[in-house]
């Protein structure tokens, strides 16, 4: 059996560390993270794409760049496997519209200064839903820039031309959202505005299908 891992988004590096250790007096691997741009996990290959990434996961609402509840939201709209009831967000002031709004999508919300008690409760019935005989995908080698608006690309298979979306990105890829799916090991041409030469090689590692007929695919550049 594996262990249980946590999630973890502050930009309060005190915060984060109380987390952490709460989560590890419990057995937990845990990610923390005091950026919420970077998307910590994806799935590397078709057969982890269908695993979470963690069993249990925090953000804190009022963060830079992108607030918690539009970061869960990006995570969901690019096909995060958690469920939205072991996801929670944490505020210590935000309107009470708010609060129903993350309440209203699924997710827990708890006020600041956090009651640990209340806290304990909520991360058993998370416990009560995880199966640990199902693998999580494997943490990323680097970090990725996850982007707070899907970035226009240009995909160029030989003669043919697509038009598609960087979702995030690292040093050495891309992960593009797609209409029609691209083959592994395929190699096509990338011209993006993202701050890189561009047109860029790159080769195809991992393609997966979302609900919606769309598809995912990971790029590393040659």
């Amino acid at each position: 059996m594996r262990k249980r891992r946590a999630v973890i988004f502050d930009d309060d590096v005190d915060v984060l560390t109380v987390y952490e250790e709460l989560f590890l007096s419990r057995g937990y691997e845990v990610l923390t993270f005091s950026v919420p741009v970077i998307c910590p996990i994806h799935a590397q290959n078709t057969s982890t794409g269908l695993n979470p990434c963690a069993d249990v996961m925090i953000t804190d609402y009022s963060m830079p760049q992108m607030n918690g509840l539009d970061l869960l939201e990006a995570q969901n709209r690019h096909g995060c496997k958690l469920t939205s009831k072991n996801k929670a967000v944490i505020s210590g002031f935000v309107h009470q519209e708010i609060k129903d709004r993350v309440r209203e999508l699924g997710y827990a919300f708890f006020d600041k200064p956090m009651d640990p008690e209340k806290l304990e409760v909520w991360i058993t019935e998370c416990e009560n839903r995880v199966d640990l005989s199902q693998p999580l995908a494997a943490p990323r080698k680097e970090e990725r820039q996850f982007f707070s608006r899907d970035i226009p690309c240009v995909v160029s298979l030989g003669d043919k031309i697509m038009n598609v979306l960087a979702i995030n990105s690292s040093r050495s890829g891309l992960c593009l959202k797609l209409t029609m799916p691209l083959l592994r090991e395929q190699t096509v041409r990338v011209d993006t505005d993202l701050s890189m030469a561009s047109p860029v090689a790159a080769a195809v590692r991992w393609v997966n299908k979302l609900a919606d007929g769309s598809y995912l695919a990971g790029l590393n550049f040659c």
